[in-house]
């Protein structure tokens, strides 16, 4: 199963199999099935690249899906294909030069921002970079930049998918679900961008011993169940949206209101509303407060459903109706940008997994003869009484 989750090949460095030279198709092809295509360049083109990406565009994020891509697959290469040590010296090095301190930067704004009051600025950029890292660091043994992942992914689900809970229930004249993110208004597309990011990380530290899936309250699962309805109102057969089929309170984005004259409707992350802006202009005219959560992009991607339906399904028994359904339509996992290939790495484990209903014993600490012996000394205590 390893051997076919990266490419392997005769000579000591990584093959891109004649993939083009864009670098994030590079680090996809370093990560699909060995039998799927013939060894025949090194990944090495890549590293005579000295600009990656603007900063102020998407070069931090595509830096994340490159790397984090690239670490798992030689990680999982380890040991395993002559050359290995001579490899991953010069990927390091790349990385260390070009990418991480592009994503370091990023994030460092990003707090500078928090700091000043911004809000709802933590999303999929983030949970990439939080993957990226926590992949380096495994590879790497570098215990600094793991906490730095682990650290950032806390972070990231708590804002992410704070939606529903508190002060956050209703939140610019909008009712929120648990189970929203802050991108679920902005469309369902990147809000699985960020879902993915962070379920990858938390598979990542699950094999290091760590839990990252319970963070904030089990939210990832949550967020898997809201999303996954969502996506559901897509029939299968027609590719048709049912906005019947949506949670309450949400609406297509072909139900909204036209926008005032000479304008155009974007979303606004900050005020989580969409807001009227001029076509000439690009200023700000007016927001739309009716109080519905218009869907938009609401298409399945394969970004880590496997994964956290193993886990909360298979390894915690949970119930995971409209994940299950999801994972019913949609059963094959393909790679694409940092996600993907669940069902070759996890499909069907939970059914293995998975035991049921729970009892007492199952959940309370001690063993079963343990808690039957605190039940009697309880009884006797009674009857003393």
């Amino acid at each position: 199963m390893v051997a076919l989750l990266a490419l392997m090949c005769a000579s000591d460095t990584l093959s891109i199999c004649n993939c083009p030279s864009a670098h994030c198709h590079n680090s996809i092809t370093c990560f699909v099935p060995a039998s799927s295509c013939s060894c025949s360049q090194s990944y090495a083109l890549n590293l005579t690249l000295q600009v990656f990406g603007l900063a102020s565009e998407n070069g931090p994020l595509e830096a994340g899906w490159s790397v984090a891509s690239f670490a798992r697959a030689l990680e999982l290469l380890r040991g395993e294909v002559d050359g290995w040590d001579h490899t991953y010296t010069l990927f390091k090095a790349w990385v260390d030069k070009l990418l991480m301190p592009l994503m370091d930067s990023y994030v460092n704004n990003t707090d500078l921002v928090i700091k000043e009051g911004k809000p709802n600025v933590l999303g999929n950029w983030h949970s990439t970079i939080a993957e990226a890292w926590m992949s380096v660091g495994i590879l790497s043994d570098d215990r600094p930049r793991y906490n730095k992942a682990v650290e950032l992914y806390h972070a990231t689900v708590k804002d992410y998918f704070k939606w529903g809970r508190g002060k956050y229930h209703n939140y610019s004249g909008v009712l929120r679900i648990v189970g929203e993110a802050t991108e679920t208004l902005r469309d369902i597309y990147h809000t699985q961008f960020g879902l993915g990011g962070l379920l990858q990380t938390a598979e990542m530290a699950w094999q290091q011993d760590e839990d990252l899936y319970s963070s904030f309250g089990f939210a990832l699962a949550s967020a898997m169940e809201m999303q996954a309805k969502i996506i559901l109102a897509r029939n299968a057969t027609t590719n048709v949206d049912d906005e019947s089929a949506l949670p309450p309170g949400f609406k297509l984005v072909s139900s909204m209101p036209p926008p005032p004259a000479n304008c155009t409707w974007k979303f606004d992350l900050q005020k989580q509303l969409w807001t009227a802006v001029n076509d000439v202009t690009n200023a700000w005219v007016s927001d739309l407060k009716d109080g519905v959560k218009y869907i938009v992009g609401n298409g399945y991607l394969p970004s880590g459903w496997e994964l956290g339906y193993n886990h909360y399904v298979g390894r915690l028994g949970m119930q995971l109706s409209q994940t299950t359904a999801l994972l019913q339509r949609h059963n094959i996992e393909w790679y694409s940008m940092h996600f993907g290939l669940g069902t070759l790495s996890h499909a069907n484990t939970a059914a293995l997994l998975w035991r049921t209903g729970l009892k007492k014993v199952n959940v309370c600490r001690g063993k079963p003869k343990q808690i039957e012996l605190i039940k009697q000394r309880k009884q006797q205590k009674k009857e003393e009484r």
